[in-house]
């Protein structure tokens, strides 16, 4: 059975608002992180490259506790695409995630946690 590989990466910006909505609705913060999971894992597929399929359909989350999900691939290239490594045939090779998309995707969470936010504040 293949590793299971968790992207993380350090997005303080998004935990800082976060911990705002959690601060004033633990459950508005749960709604909103179960929210970003589904746009998250909608943009990792889609940046995925597709060569078998078995890669982008290893992407899955699970609810870790409230307002905590953690999104994982158990493919075992998985690290080889999204994080830079070295190989002695390739030399480096550049990072997927970080190469064009992280900016992009962070962007996209916190514009989504923002109307998220005032949306909910509002119906409550």
């Amino acid at each position: 059975m293949a590793n299971r590989y968790v992207i993380t990466n350090n997005l303080k910006e998004i935990n800082k608002k976060m911990l705002e909505v959690y601060n004033k609705s633990p459950k508005i913060a749960d709604e909103i992180v179960a929210i970003i999971t589904i746009d998250i894992l909608s943009e990792l597929k889609k940046i995925t490259p597709i060569d078998t399929g078995n890669l982008v359909s290893n992407w899955v989350q699970q609810e870790v506790k409230i307002a905590l999900r953690e999104i994982s691939n158990n493919t075992e290239y998985a690290p080889y695409v999204f994080y830079a490594s070295k190989s002695k045939h390739a030399g480096k090779i550049e990072s997927l995630f970080d190469r064009r998309y992280k900016n992009q995707i962070i962007d996209k969470i916190m514009k989504r946690i923002k109307e998220e936010t005032e949306r909910l504040l509002w119906i409550t």
